[in-house]
């Protein structure tokens, strides 16, 4: 929601923020021309990140995708993030961390049990 408030006030600034971060003409990407300008005047005024790294990795948290190709190279997508219908993403969700795998690394459960079923053989 913020995001989206900040493309729409940045357009309404003209030139010298959209220079800066814009929406593309198409209203279904948006790109950061300027990261430095991007970090330094108009984060602060809308996100806690002191990083362009964080930005991007929030963004990513919220499935974003970066395009890697083509004419639209650099700039980000999102289903759900279109220009003109800011309601739209109160239906983005954080993505949810993937599930661990079982045979990952035994918890410290299962290490308690399996201590616990030796220390039982020890003193029966």
């Amino acid at each position: 929601y913020k995001l989206h408030q900040m493309l729409e006030e940045t357009d309404e600034k003209g030139d010298s923020c959209t220079s800066i971060v814009s929406w593309l003409p198409d209203g279904l990407h948006f790109k950061v021309h300027d990261s430095n300008a991007f970090m330094g005047q108009i984060v602060p005024q809308y996100f806690k990140q002191k990083s362009y790294k964080s930005f991007l990795r929030q963004l990513h948290i919220y499935g974003f995708k970066r395009i890697l190709k083509g004419h639209l190279q650099g700039a980000f997508h999102h289903p759900k993030f279109i220009k003109g219908n800011r309601q739209l993403t109160h239906d983005i969700d954080r993505i949810k961390a993937p599930v661990p795998r079982k045979n990952a690394r035994p918890s410290m459960e299962t290490s308690t049990v399996s201590f616990a079923k030796s220390h039982d053989e020890w003193f029966d």
